[in-house]
């Protein structure tokens, strides 16, 4: 069971990484915008490359794949 320390300590952590991330794609860095993005979300893009190949792409996952080989 994770204790309230263990929880802060990694939310810390993200936030660090995460006002790194911003500083270094040239995006507004304050507390709130730190906050926000390490909170709601950690892509800061959804480009094809960054994003998911199932949409981009219309590849199946590999559990999929998986279950059409035991089909067969």
């Amino acid at each position: 069971m994770k204790t309230r320390a263990t929880r802060r300590h990694h939310l810390n952590r993200i936030k660090k990484k995460t006002a790194k991330i911003l500083k270094e794609n040239n995006f507004p860095v304050n507390p709130k915008s730190i906050g926000t993005a390490a909170a709601v979300h950690s892509a800061f893009c959804s480009c094809f490359m960054c994003g998911n190949p199932r949409k981009y792409f219309d590849e199946k996952t590999m559990q999929e794949k998986k279950s059409d080989i035991d089909v067969e």
